[in-house]
């Protein structure tokens, strides 16, 4: 099932992301739910299936607002953004859920600590 959907911010309802989401068959009923509490999918997933991921595959690179996406986002066709592509495995190592996020230039921040030993 393929899901496509505008990530909001909650205080001033202002776009921050576009999101399309490719989620097995068996587990596409979450889209149906209620979920006032503003869950992300995975968790709606997890929670409503007993899944959980295994491993998160992640992928970060810069990309064009597509036309189809710009007037939604506030954005120009062709604009820079940030693309966030997730993939993840359950125990049994096949993809239950996929996920792309779409982030106009200036509206998501990536950061991380790595700790060795």
């Amino acid at each position: 099932m393929r899901l496509e959907a505008l990530r909001r911010i909650r205080a001033d309802g202002q776009p921050f992301a576009a999101l399309t989401a490719w989620i097995r068959p068996v587990l596409a009923g979450v889209a149906d739910l209620a979920n006032p509490g503003g869950r992300p999918l995975l968790r709606q997933i997890e929670e409503e299936h007993g899944i959980q991921a295994r491993i998160a595959l992640v992928d970060v690179f810069s990309a064009p607002v597509p036309t189809e996406w710009a007037d939604r986002l506030h954005a120009a066709p062709g604009a820079p953004a940030l693309m966030i592509r997730r993939r993840y495995r359950g125990f049994d190592r096949r993809i239950y859920l996929a996920t792309e996020s779409l982030h106009p230039a200036g509206r998501f921040a990536l950061s991380f600590e790595i700790a060795r030993g």
